[in-house]
């Protein structure tokens, strides 16, 4: 048992020992190159930098400081995102470096540091006239720095890959990477209309703001209480959550890579722009701006990924596969078909066999109304319920376009909803005999989908119930 002890403790002892000479190697080999302190390479006014000539790997272009602007490259003047070109000036102005001695830049040991005729260079220029060539050599991973050679000397430095990371990035690095800008209020709100069409979508769809709206201001009745409507391919209540996260995804994009600007026909048909895989305008009117926005973006599907391409630039955008790339008219949909408030109804026809079912509804100055039929009234807390159920029908699947060469079947059910605008048409729903436990429903003969047909059973089941007093259940799903 002690052997194993002293054993043990033997191992521990050399281990620490290989470390100690493994140390004092390594402060040898470090020696040899000298290492000395920070010191500054470049110590200049940020603003005496007036013009950088880079070449890096990736290309050739210059960075002007002109009368207080700034030009990069032919990147266009509102697409340029000058404070990394500060950034990069704040660094070069005041540039720190590692000197290493025993060492000439342009000897044969130098080498070894990764310089020769292809490395990347600056050239800075001054405004006192000075210009000064930077010359950037191999990486060094374990400091995460660069060697270097300024012109003016022979001298080699290690520097922070961070104070020259820009040197060696191409020029779209400083295109401004913000897709579309977000907003501080609710962007939703603020939406006037949105278009969306391309190869994601059979029909070309339009969603629009109703209110303040004279154009809808007679459609919104059909939907109640509601923001948004489809207006196009046919006229149905939108779907606020999705609407809602296809406009929080929309706005405030952010790129995850710039990969062109100033692309040419070419170079945007290369991307599939002549066919986007979604195409998408809108206006709305900004919180963060003066003026209303109306632009539109195309969304191209590579395999790798989504690119985007906004209007009034020709800069392409590598993107995330975010919520509204994924959106449809299905999902845009609402489930619901008509919701008009009781309050702005004057008559509910329900009409199915040989019976119609006329319900007067009768309101008030102070909104109040009351509800006959035949002159008998209804007890509003009943009819009120009643008409719950008749408004509760949803689709259970897409909505699909009238043509008019359908063949629905025997109709089962037909409810009408007459309003106390007269210059508001009818609005009325058919409801026909379908297959298994679905049925077809026509909504003004526009559009159609199937629905369950325990809705029609509960209809009539509570309509009987509702003459004749009795109580009633609107649950039917």
């Amino acid at each position: 048992m002690r052997s194993i002890k002293y054993s043990l403790i033997i191992s521990a002892l050399l281990c620490f020992i290989l470390a100690i000479v493994a140390f004092v190697l390594w402060k040898g080999d470090k020696s040899e190159e000298n290492l000395v302190l920070d010191e500054y390479i470049i110590d200049v006014g940020k603003d005496s930098i007036t013009k950088i000539d880079i070449s890096n790997e990736t290309e050739d272009y210059a960075i002007d400081w002109l009368n207080g602007n700034v030009k990069v490259a032919s990147i266009d003047d509102s697409l340029l995102l000058p404070e990394y070109t500060e950034i990069l000036r704040d660094k070069l102005s005041r540039l720190k470096g590692e000197k290493i001695e025993n060492v000439k830049y342009g000897d044969e040991t130098s080498k070894k540091y990764g310089f020769s005729d292809n490395s990347p260079k600056a050239i800075i220029k001054y405004s006192s006239g000075a210009i000064e060539t930077l010359t950037i050599g191999a990486y060094e991973a374990i400091s995460d720095s660069y060697y270097i050679n300024i012109d003016k000397n022979d001298l080699i430095y290690l520097v922070d890959k961070k104070s020259i990371a820009r040197l060696l990035m191409p020029s779209s690095e400083y295109v401004n990477y913000i897709v579309t800008y977000p907003e501080r209020t609710s962007a939703i709100a603020d939406l006037k209309y949105i278009k969306l069409k391309g190869e994601a979508f059979k029909q070309e769809t339009t969603i629009e703001n109703i209110n303040g709206n004279e154009k809808y201001k007679k459609l919104a009745q059909s939907f109640g209480a509601v923001t948004h409507v489809i207006t196009n391919p046919f006229i149905v209540e939108a779907n606020l959550t999705e609407l809602t996260n296809l406009t929080d995804s929309l706005f405030g994009m952010i790129s995850e890579e710039v990969i062109l600007y100033n692309a040419t026909d070419k170079e945007l048909k290369n991307y599939h722009f002549d066919k986007p895989f979604i195409e998408i305008e809108y206006k709305y009117d900004s919180s963060i701006s003066p003026d209303e926005v109306n632009e539109t973006i195309k969304i191209a599907k590579m395999n790798d990924g989504y690119y985007a391409l906004v209007s009034g630039r020709d800069v392409i955008y590598k993107i995330a596969d975010l919520a509204f790339i994924n959106t449809s008219l299905e999902k845009l949909e609402s489930k619901w078909f008509l919701t008009p408030v009781l309050l702005d109804i004057e008559e509910v026809k329900v009409i199915y066999g040989d019976n119609t079912f006329d319900f007067d509804v009768s309101t008030d100055k102070e909104e109040k109304y009351k509800v006959f039929l035949e002159e008998k009234e209804i007890k509003k807390e009943e009819f009120s319920k009643y008409y719950n159920l008749l408004v509760s029908v949803t689709r259970e699947d897409e909505m699909q376009m009238v043509k008019g060469n359908e063949d629905f079947g025997e109709k089962q059910i037909s409810i009408v909803y007459s309003y106390n605008d007269k210059s508001k048409k009818d609005d009325v729903i058919d409801i026909y005999e379908g297959q298994g436990r679905m049925m077809t429903l026509v909504m003004n003969n526009k559009v159609y989908a199937n629905v369950r047909k325990t809705f029609v059973e509960n209809v009539k089941e509570a309509t009987e119930a509702l003459i004749k007093g009795n109580i009633f259940s609107i649950y039917w799903k």
